[in-house]
């Protein structure tokens, strides 16, 4: 039964956060944490920015941002308003509610990377100097984390406090308003979760509880597992396809025809990112504790990562002495490397002993093997000096038709140019 201060601390916030008179913290300043800092200042929120990156709260202070899907006007008209970047952990004392958005990505041996979480953790627990205050983590968890392992160590803290879970589902590079997407939210407790609503119902249009923090969990891994499974699966039907000289992209479409059972899904280089290709392997390590074997997800982790190995076998006979690369991040029209596909293509390519060179719009250089490379702009007199020129990410702004004029291999694992001599594709 909730305490009487308890009692008066639930609705003291909540007249907080109808009056905006509250300061919220965003821990974890990437594309989850900065969007969602945008979406709360539209809303009229003040917000402390943390970031261990002393290289982005310079950025945001200037009043610039690092994200293309966050133009610099919108640094520039809260910055030192409503928005308070900073990399000192003794600022988040100042807040009433504390949004965590820092990565999770897996370890060497594959298994989930809790270090920044864990660290979130005591920043935010140093901070509780009162009772009454929200935590919501939006980072993707291994089931049973928030139970488990959050909720014990805030404890010890010696406060009471609120605590939910709700899980991030923002899609990098598609400017889709995050207000718009339905917000899955759990906690643990009833006043957690009633909290956490109330909150998140001032940003977000349709909030969807669930009965606990591990189903909310359970749910963030199954979408992205969900597009894992059926993007390594239309790779590997793609590999088949093309050995049986059939156009995987015409079946596709073919079957795209269905009004029901089916949903498109497209070969390429595989997944990368933060998210696809990292998270569906939570659900292998957990299943380790009850000695299940997910073999759906361990099978489609190891198409996945072939598909680098795939494109250099299918191409290595084009190539002399150098490639040409169109594209490097792991999505169009994102200036994100992680996990890239192409990339590790490029790696390949490298340890090879072949000569690479690229070009992106979103990333102006890079250090690779210990090679340093500054994006080159694709004229025709630098095209036609390589063996082989490369689709490595399909970015919008890129003349893909223009290359049908140089005479020249090009790879194309996403389908995007007509079937000649010298396309090569599924």
């Amino acid at each position: 039964m909730k305490t009487r201060s308890m009692e008066a601390n639930f609705s003291e916030l909540k007249d907080k956060i109808k009056n905006r008179d509250i300061l919220i913290s965003v821990i974890g300043l990437g594309y989850v944490g900065l969007t969602i800092t945008e979406s709360l200042l539209n809303k009229g929120f003040k917000v402390l920015g943390y970031d261990v990156s002393l290289e982005k709260i310079n950025y945001l202070k200037k009043g610039k941002s690092y994200l293309v899907d966050i133009d610099d006007d919108v640094i520039k008209k809260y910055i030192d308003k409503q928005f308070f970047p900073t990399n000192s952990v003794k600022d988040l004392v100042k807040s009433d509610v504390y949004i965590v958005s820092v990565p999770t990505p897996l370890n060497e041996g594959d298994k989930p990377e809790l270090k920044y979480i864990l660290k979130a953790i005591r920043d935010v627990r140093k901070s509780l100097d009162k009772d009454g205050k929200l935590i919501i983590f939006e980072s993707t968890l291994p089931p049973g984390s928030t139970q488990e392992l959050i909720y014990p160590k805030l404890k010890k803290s010696g406060k009471k406090f609120y605590l939910c879970f709700s899980p991030e589902r923002i899609n990098p590079g598609s400017r889709y308003p995050i207000n718009t997407i339905p917000k899955i939210m759990s906690g643990i407790d009833e006043e957690s979760l009633a909290i956490g609503i109330y909150f998140y119902s001032s940003i977000f249009e349709k909030i969807i509880p669930v009965s606990s923090t591990k189903v909310a969990e359970y749910i963030k891994i199954l979408e992205n597992s969900y597009r894992f499974i059926n993007i390594s699966f239309i790779n590997e039907l793609a590999k088949l396809t093309s050995l049986d000289n059939v156009d995987i992209f015409e079946v596709i479409e073919g079957a795209k025809t269905k009004p029901y059972g089916f949903t498109p899904f497209y070969p390429s280089w595989g997944v990368g990112g933060d998210c696809i290709p990292t998270v569906p392997m939570f659900l292998v390590d957990r299943g380790k504790k009850y000695g299940f074997k997910v073999s759906s997800i361990e099978y489609s982790d190891l198409i996945n990562k072939s598909m680098p190995h795939y494109w250099f076998n299918k191409v290595k006979k084009y190539i002399k002495k150098n490639v040409f690369i169109l594209g490097i991040t792991y999505k169009k029209d994102v200036n994100d490397l992680r996990n890239s596909q192409p990339l590790k293509f490029m790696e390949i390519l490298i340890d090879k002993g072949i000569g690479v060179s690229y070009y992106d719009p979103y990333i102006e250089k890079i250090e690779i093997k210990g090679k340093k490379l500054k994006s080159i702009k694709p004229t025709k007199n630098n095209l036609k000096k390589f063996d082989l020129i490369v689709i490595g990410t399909d970015h919008s702004d890129i003349p893909y038709y223009d290359l049908l004029n140089l005479k020249k291999y090009i790879l194309d694992p996403f389908g995007k140019l007509p079937k000649s001599k010298y396309i090569i594709s599924f």
